[in-house]
């Protein structure tokens, strides 16, 4: 039995996983290289 992905639509406020997952490491990643790899050079 095959479901196809555009018969059923999800509420606009929903975010399937792997969307949220990636948003969260994009936003850690920037967050990172903004705050800490600065202080993280300056100790070497």
């Amino acid at each position: 039995m095959e479901m196809s992905l555009t018969t059923r639509k999800p509420p606009m406020n929903s975010i399937d996983f792997p969307t949220l997952i990636t948003t969260i490491f994009v936003l850690v990643d920037y967050w990172y290289q903004q705050k800490i790899q600065p202080l993280l050079l300056l100790k070497v």
